[in-house]
């Protein structure tokens, strides 16, 4: 009775673990060059769990994550990580954008780069499984959920 008590948890756990993992995927829709140190990528995850997809832009700066931007159907996050301290953990500081004028902080070529392969990504749908609302946004204001101070 006792090993099947344990192959009955070992077979729910496995299924468990089957349906909240093992069905995301990731596909890469952008990498603006071939180095290994210093590039952006741009990956589409999507989540089966709750059928939607997420965007995910990192740009790496010798070879660490200098910044990411969160895309989804409901907001654009961009975090930046800031290794300058002596500590193993980066400092971060996150951007909300905006589809308004009133931004405190413009676009940077950068920014300008991955949005217009974002909007590329979502009109021609490609790497989704499910689809994903573009939204024009026009800067970043202070994420103040992220950062209180």
């Amino acid at each position: 009775m006792k090993a099947r008590l344990s192959f009955f948890h070992l077979v729910i756990i496995g299924l468990t673990n089957f349906l909240f993992s093992g069905c995301d995927k990731t596909k890469n829709i952008y990498k603006s060059s071939t180095s290994k140190k210093d590039y952006l990528t741009i990956n589409a995850v999507t989540l089966t769990h709750c059928g939607c997809t997420h965007l995910y832009a990192d740009r790496y700066k010798n070879g660490k994550l200098d910044f990411q931007v969160f895309y989804n159907d409901n907001l654009a996050r961009k975090t930046m990580f800031d290794y300058s301290r002596d500590s193993k953990a980066p400092q971060t500081y996150s951007l909300l954008a905006t589809t308004n004028e009133s931004f405190t902080t413009p676009f940077d070529s950068v920014d300008l780069e991955i949005f217009r392969a974002i909007d590329s990504a979502i009109i021609k749908k490609q790497g989704f499984i499910y689809p994903i609302r573009r939204t024009q946004y026009k800067g970043y204001v202070v994420d103040t959920l992220l950062n209180p101070n």
